[in-house]
């Protein structure tokens, strides 16, 4: 069972879970895949209120393990990536920091292999 939160801070509400799975798009969400299953006119913030129970601004999602920071009919999905392990590489991977005011929110992915040096 995939088991979501939903945690309210700074005015946004943020909801997570390790495998966000999408009715147009199953599980395979990778970067740039929202935008191409989810037409202007299927509602993405709908979808995502079926999963979460509330409407959300930004989801954390994890399973694919692919870094992503991308927006979406105004909802900012963050995938962190996978901090070692990569492809089953025993290499740095990435996590990803989310900074969030009551006036804003943003993401950046931290290649972890870049702070070794």
């Amino acid at each position: 069972m995939n088991t979501v939160k939903v945690v309210e801070a700074d005015d946004h509400t943020i909801g997570v879970c390790h495998e966000l799975i999408l009715t147009s798009l199953g599980d395979d969400v990778v970067p740039g895949a929202i935008g191409k299953a989810f037409s202007r006119e299927e509602s993405l913030p709908g979808a995502l209120q079926d999963i979460f129970g509330k409407p959300v601004d930004i989801v954390v999602f994890g399973y694919t393990h692919e870094a992503m920071v991308e927006t979406h009919q105004r909802v900012l999905f963050v995938n962190p990536g996978n901090p070692g392990l990569v492809k089953q590489n025993m290499r740095l991977g990435t996590v990803a920091i989310l900074e969030i005011t009551p006036e804003s929110r943003a993401a950046r992915i931290i290649e972890l292999a870049a702070l070794d040096a």
